[in-house]
């Protein structure tokens, strides 16, 4: 069990652009472990910081074989041209689930735990999962994206 709050769809820090991450230390490592629990504890594929009442550019993604792992300033360099459409919920949505259309693949760069710059190009429900979580770290959340009407 964590001892972070998942922070629910009315909590103002989910409109707030979050501050970029500046010391990896152990202050980082304890929130990155506290968000994997939420995550877990939750049975979502994704978190993202201010999720959890941390206004920081942080994000925690589990969709294996592709990747598990943290993800400190994310930063989309490109996006597909071509668009997708895909079921998302969130956790701080809980029961809200809409077909929501995304760019179909991108290229990220980000930190790791100690700073260090890393590089994925991915597609797929990976790519949806990182897009909506630097949508949390923007201000922006999935339900008030272009989403398909049933």
């Amino acid at each position: 069990m964590s001892t972070f709050r998942l922070v629910k769809s009315t909590d103002p820090i989910l409109k707030k652009i979050a501050k970029p991450i500046t010391e990896f230390d152990g202050h980082l490592r304890l929130l990155v472990k506290g968000m994997f629990n939420v995550m877990f504890d939750n049975k979502g594929l994704g978190l993202a910081a201010p999720q959890v009442g941390k206004s920081l550019r942080v994000i925690v993604v589990d969709v294996p074989p592709n990747f598990s792992g943290v993800m400190v300033n994310p930063e989309i360099c490109s996006f597909s041209t071509i668009d997708e459409v895909g079921r998302e919920g969130c956790l701080s949505f809980p029961g809200i689930y809409l077909d929501i259309k995304r760019s179909s693949s991108i290229f990220v760069k980000y930190q790791d735990l100690r700073g260090q710059l890393h590089q994925l190009s991915t597609d797929g429900l990976l790519a949806r999962c990182i897009i909506h979580e630097i949508d949390h770290l923007n201000g922006e959340v999935f339900i008030d994206k272009e989403y398909i009407r049933n």
